[in-house]
């Protein structure tokens, strides 16, 4: 499905004008598809030096979501995002809703009991963490995969 923008309605923030869609997408994805079908060469992630291009990203969320998929995640399985404000966030975010996961964002600064609390709670099925925050990871024994 295309989403087409009004030329007529705008909503306006401040001094910003921003044009509305007239078919309001079904989904986030939707949206996201949309976007990268009519700016692939814009960027959609700046972080620091890092640009990355809507079609770079929607090339990068859809290689997660088949690995989520292969890994053998179900639609509405909950995936637990230990990350950094970055690229790898969004990527993983974007997979996640693809693959029809519910993505569980996690703070980094949080302490190991709070997020064993969090993946216990959520009932998150996988665990994506960046490297840095082992630390805050509970100790093993859960059945959640690594």
């Amino acid at each position: 499905m295309d989403f087409h923008f009004e030329t007529e309605q705008k909503t306006v923030y401040g001094t910003r004008s921003v044009r509305c869609f007239s078919k309001h997408p079904a989904t986030v994805w939707e949206m996201f598809e949309t976007a990268a079908r009519r700016f692939p060469d814009r960027p959609a992630v700046v972080a620091g030096d890092r640009r990355i291009t809507y079609a770079e990203l929607h090339g990068q969320a859809n290689r997660m979501a088949a690995g989520l998929v292969a890994r053998g995640l179900k639609p509405g399985a909950r995936v637990a995002l230990l990350l950094d404000n970055e690229a790898e966030f969004v990527v993983s975010l974007l997979g996640c809703l693809r693959a029809g996961q519910i993505a569980v964002p996690m703070n980094p600064r949080q302490s190991p009991r709070e997020t064993g609390h969090v993946l216990a709670h959520s009932q998150a099925a996988l665990l994506i963490c960046d490297a840095a925050y082992a630390d805050k990871l509970p100790e093993a024994g859960g059945s959640l995969s690594a």
